[in-house]
C-alpha cells in the first residue's frame, strides 16, 4: 500500500492532511474504526467505498463532505482497491469551532452531518490548500488554517445537501445497540443487558456491530463513557463529577482510558481548555 501525504499541517490543536493513497488495500482500510478529540471535516475525492458515522452508512462520491464532532467513532467501508484513495481531513479543537453552528452541530449529533461540494468548490478548497502549503511562516499557516476551516464550515452550513440530506443508509440492528448504549453507558452496562433489550443473541450482536463500525461493541462503550465524561468535565470544571458520570467502577481504569483516547490525563485535559 503506497501512501503519499500531499500536505500535512498541525498544531496541538488544529490538524489538515490531503492524502493519497495509489494502492488502497481493503485489509488495511476496511473496518478500521476510530474516534478523535476535535471536530473533523472529512472530504472524499476518490476511490470506491462508504463511511460509516455512529451507524450511519454514507455512500461516497467525489464532492462528499462529513462533518463529526469529538469523540463519534467512524471508519471507512473500502469496497474496492482498484481505484486511488484520496481525501482531504480538517481536524480542530474546541476553540476554533465557528460561532453559529448550532444547528449544525445538532445535525452531526445524530451521525455525521453530510454535504456535497461540487466542481467549483472543490477547486477553491484545493486551492487554498496550495496557498497554505506555500505560507513562508508557522504563524501565518496558523491563521490561514483557522480561515480555511471556519469558511468550509460555513460552506458546510449554507450547502444547498447539508444536516444529513445526502442519500444515507444505516443499519437498523447496529443503530439499535448504538441507541440503547446511548442511554445506558453511564451504568453497569453489559453485552448481556444489550442482549436482553434487543432480543437477539449476543454473538450475534457483536459480529454485526463490528461488520458496520468496525471495532467491538465494548470499545464503543468505552469511547462513549470517555468523551461523555470530557464534556462534564468541561461543564463544570471539576474531575470527579467528570468520573461520576463516567460509568467507570474506579478511577484507576477511567484515568487510564482518559489518557489513552484523550492522549492527556484529565487534570492535564482540563487545565489546557482553561488555558
Amino acid at each position: 500500500m503506497e501512501k503519499e501525504i500531499l500536505f500535512s499541517y498541525r498544531e496541538e490543536s488544529l490538524k489538515i492532511h490531503h492524502t493519497l493513497t495509489e494502492k488502497p488495500s481493503i485489509d488495511n482500510f476496511a473496518f478500521q474504526s476510530h474516534s478523535h478529540n476535535m471536530y473533523e471535516i472529512y472530504l472524499f475525492l476518490s476511490g470506491d467505498g462508504d463511511f460509516v458515522v455512529e451507524g450511519n452508512i454514507v455512500p461516497l462520491e467525489r464532492g462528499v463532505l462529513i462533518f463529526t464532532l469529538c469523540g463519534q467513532t467512524h471508519n471507512l467501508l473500502l469496497e474496492s482497491d482498484a481505484k486511488p484513495y484520496e481525501r482531504i481531513a480538517l481536524m480542530f479543537g474546541e476553540k476554533y469551532l465557528p460561532t453559529g453552528c448550532e444547528e449544525l452541530l445538532k445535525n452531526a449529533s445524530k451521525g455525521g452531518c453530510v454535504a456535497k461540494f461540487n466542481e467549483k468548490e472543490i477547486d477553491w478548497l484545493l486551492e487554498s490548500i496550495d496557498i497554505l502549503k506555500n505560507a513562508d511562516s508557522e504563524c501565518a499557516k496558523k491563521s490561514l488554517s483557522i480561515s480555511l476551516i471556519n469558511l468550509t464550515v460555513h460552506k458546510i452550513m449554507n450547502s444547498s445537501q447539508n444536516a444529513n440530506t445526502y442519500d444515507e443508509t444505516e443499519d437498523d440492528l447496529v443503530k439499535q445497540i448504538i441507541h440503547y448504549i446511548d442511554r445506558h453507558f453511564g451504568e453497569n452496562i453489559s453485552l448481556e443487558s444489550i442482549e436482553r433489550a434487543i432480543y437477539r443473541d449476543k454473538a450475534y450482536l457483536g459480529r454485526r456491530f463490528k461488520e458496520v463500525m468496525g471495532c467491538s461493541i465494548w470499545e464503543y462503550i468505552i469511547r462513549k463513557r470517555i468523551f461523555s465524561a470530557r464534556q462534564q468535565l468541561y461543564l463544570t470544571q471539576s474531575v470527579s463529577d467528570a468520573f461520576s458520570v463516567s460509568g467507570f467502577g474506579d478511577y484507576s481504569a477511567f484515568y487510564r482510558k482518559y489518557k489513552k483516547y484523550v492522549g492527556r490525563s484529565p487534570s492535564e485535559d482540563l487545565k489546557q481548555f482553561l488555558e
